[in-house]
């Protein structure tokens, strides 16, 4: 019996180091594996989070937002860039120097995009943009909330009626005597359905003797 007994506690005793063996063959295993898989990851390097980020922006794309009888001003910023009774030097500043074209017989000079009308004392009394189709990739100008330079004419004329029940369309174009501004189609057979040729805006009294009755 003492035989058996001493027999049986062997066992038990053999059957412990076994599970101890087997368990650190798995823990090796567990630590075999890991190993593994870090050395299989990418190595992703971790940036300071102060350095600043860099943001890519199309070089020389401008947008502005259209204030109705005050002027234009750059997105996100408070103050106008160029309004209406400002100085013609201040405007040729704005855009850099001297003008592309200058037409005295009615006080309009062109620049790189926008164009600028003037009264006898060099004021401006209207901005505007010619050809939208050259310049859809370069600018936007949004009111409403939307812009202005890549919808067709018939979706700004939609678009201002919208805001303006009165405003007033005929084969020249539309104009919103509400909100101070102005487009004119294309010369084609298809104009309604194209990029507009000529968005202006005006100063308050701009249009007062053509449309005096509206």
């Amino acid at each position: 019996e003492k035989e058996i007994k001493e027999l049986e506690r062997l066992l038990e005793e053999e059957k412990k180091q076994q599970e101890m063996l087997e368990n650190r063959i798995i823990a090796k295993i567990e630590e075999l594996k890991e190993i593994a898989t870090k050395k299989a990851e990418p190595k992703v390097e971790v940036k300071d989070i102060n350095e600043p980020v860099k943001v890519t922006v199309p070089t020389g794309f401008l947008s502005y937002e259209i204030e109705s009888y005050k002027g234009i001003k750059e997105q996100g910023k408070d103050k106008l860039d160029i309004y209406f009774g400002q100085s013609k030097q201040d405007i040729r500043n704005y855009f850099g120097g001297s003008p592309k074209e200058i037409r005295d017989y009615d006080e309009m000079e062109m620049y790189d995009i926008f164009y600028a009308y003037y009264d006898e004392d060099d004021r401006c009394t209207g901005i505007g943009i010619y050809n939208q189709e050259v310049y859809k990739d370069k600018i936007a100008l949004y009111m409403f909330g939307h812009n202005l330079i890549t919808m067709t004419y018939r979706e700004i004329v939609k678009l201002i009626k919208k805001n303006d029940y009165n405003a007033i369309e005929d084969d020249d174009g539309i104009i919103s005597l509400k909100y101070g501004i102005s487009v004119d189609p294309r010369e084609t057979s298809n104009y309604k359905d194209e990029i507009s040729e000529v968005i202006h805006i005006f100063k308050k009294g701009y249009y007062d003797e053509v449309y005096e009755n509206f």
